[in-house]
């Protein structure tokens, strides 16, 4: 097992946080999408041409 991840602090370990990782993780893919929309055209930018 990873040593770090026992011996963290319970505030600190994000496991023990699900929603709030949760929600950065989404954060984070939201961002990715948005950034790489912005430099398609127009027509593809929110689909990304997947739709």
């Amino acid at each position: 097992t990873v040593p770090f991840l026992e011996n963290a602090n319970q505030f600190q370990n994000p496991f023990r946080r699900p929603v709030s990782t949760s929600i950065f993780l989404i954060g984070i893919a939201v961002s990715f999408w948005l950034g790489v929309g912005a430099i398609l055209p127009i027509e593809k930018s929110l689909t990304l041409g997947l739709f």
